[in-house]
């Protein structure tokens, strides 16, 4: 018995423990391929107008999206502005956002968990010692059950399965959540081994 727990989207706004929750249509990937290329944080925004606002107030952020709400077309935009978003935050708009700004007003913790960054994230929250997550999912998302999945083989000592084309722990870090002047901001938070 491992003592993870899972819990759906709609129960996540009673969860006040450790929280691990499972990939947004692809944000917590986007936002670790951001990470990757040297943003200092990402702030997760619900609509294109709260992207503009936080831009207005803080001109050095860089605002990206889902281009006609394509995930993958996210990602990618992501990784063609590496080389412009060093040492930058970078504004990712996403769906999710707001049911995720919930649950980071409540729990202990909160860590983003994408494939990417599976081991990182298991190491994470082993190393916390806040005790074992409750993982928050769409059981009818095979995306975000694979990354719950993951996890949680690794945080209990396994090696994660490497799905068919997908990259599995591509990034040394686990990306973090936090509630932070009104809005949702992701880090990088290297786990201590």
């Amino acid at each position: 018995m491992t003592g993870a727990a899972y819990a759906s989207p709609v129960e996540a706004g009673e969860l006040t423990g450790p929280v691990v929750a499972a990939d947004l249509p692809l944000t917590f990937t986007a936002a670790a391929v951001a990470l990757a290329g040297g943003a200092t944080g990402v702030v997760l925004v619900d609509s294109i107008a709260e992207a503009v606002a936080y831009g207005v107030s803080s001109p050095a952020a860089l605002a990206v999206g889902r281009p006609q709400g394509r995930t993958l077309a996210g990602v990618l935009a992501v990784a063609g502005a590496a080389g412009v978003i060093a040492g930058r935050d970078v504004v990712l708009v996403s769906p999710g956002a707001a049911a995720a700004a919930v649950v980071a007003r409540q729990v202990a913790r909160l860590w983003c968990a994408s494939l990417m960054v599976a081991s990182a994230t298991a190491r994470a929250v082993a190393s916390s010692g806040v005790g074992a997550p409750t993982y928050v999912l769409d059981q009818r998302s095979p995306a975000q059950r694979l990354a719950v999945e993951a996890v949680e083989r690794a945080r209990v000592g396994g090696v994660p399965d490497q799905p068919w084309a997908t990259a599995v722990d591509v990034f040394d870090f686990a990306v973090e959540a936090a509630w932070l002047g009104g809005r949702l901001r992701l880090q990088a938070v290297r786990p201590n081994w």
